[in-house]
């Protein structure tokens, strides 16, 4: 049998006007094979990377600085009239990152475990699909020798391919990703923190938390006090399940006492949240 024709070539299509994409990656995001992403449309596939987010199936590393050179391809040898045959391109992402150093843990173990996942990034209002490759990932921390400099990490991302990854179809809230994802707490009456008791007072306060972006999830509130609180004016105490603060008053004496509040979820996620309380005592 004789086959003459070959896979369609594609368009190219003809724009007069100059482009106008930015070409910086600002925003890498890593999502498990097994995890199901929802590519409907934009919003659609914005929310999967949030709810991954919040069961760490997703892994976004936010506001860097990146660069995806021309990839190398491999030429081989060629049959009939062609010189050579084009084989597959070696794709390499290299980026910055400003929050290296409280993400150490992150860049010593993801760099066993990127095989496991696929890869998208994004340009300023694109999102550039590379799932379906396996890829590899390793990252450190730059000391350099000027008094003035700050440490930053150096990263690199690689992977084999047959042809580019290609831009979804539509524009891509970028901006939205770059605020990122996390729990907004408050207490309802007391939204700055303040407040106020008797030191021989008990009473109680309730914290409540919403996420920053929409995202349809069935994750569990879990609150906690960032550090123990030590104090002789007063008592106090969280469920973590509810976000009930119980004050007990102790007769010491007024003052003032500081604490944080966490808000974390039971998906087993990175996500959390912080509110910071400020107690004033009145004495009788």
């Amino acid at each position: 049998m004789l086959n003459f024709g070959c896979n369609d070539s594609g368009c190219y299509i003809f724009n007069a006007c100059d482009s106008d994409n930015p070409s910086r990656i600002i925003h890498i995001a890593f999502a498990l094979r097994s995890y199901a992403i929802d590519k409907t449309d934009a919003s659609t596939f914005l929310e999967s990377l949030y709810a991954g987010e919040l069961t760490n199936e997703v892994k976004i590393i936010r506001n860097i600085t990146g660069e995806k050179p021309r990839p190398e391809t491999t030429e081989l040898a060629g049959f009939g009239l062609n010189s050579i045959k084009v084989g597959s391109s070696n794709h390499t992402i290299n980026f910055m990152d400003q929050h290296v150093v409280q993400n150490l843990d992150f860049y010593n173990k993801f760099r066993f475990a990127s095989s496991q996942y696929d890869l998208y990034y994004f340009t300023d209002g694109l999102l550039w699909d590379a799932s379906g490759n396996r890829v590899s990932f390793y990252g450190d921390p730059v000391f350099t020798n000027g008094p003035t400099d700050l440490i930053m990490g150096e990263a690199t991302i690689k992977w084999t391919a047959k042809g580019s990854p290609a831009p979804y179809n539509e524009a891509f809230d970028t901006d939205s990703l770059e605020n990122g994802l996390y729990y907004i707490p408050t207490i309802a009456g007391n939204p700055d923190g303040q407040i106020s008791m008797v030191e021989d007072e008990n009473i109680t306060r309730t914290v409540t938390a919403s996420l920053s972006e929409y995202v349809t999830n069935s994750c569990d509130l879990i609150f906690s006090f960032q550090n123990p609180i030590v104090s002789d004016l007063v008592t106090i105490s969280i469920n973590e399940t509810t976000g009930v603060i119980s004050f007990t008053g102790t007769l010491n004496g007024g003052g003032v006492v500081e604490f944080t509040v966490v808000v974390e979820n039971n998906c087993g996620g990175c996500v959390q949240g912080t509110f910071d309380i400020v107690l004033t005592i009145s004495s009788t």
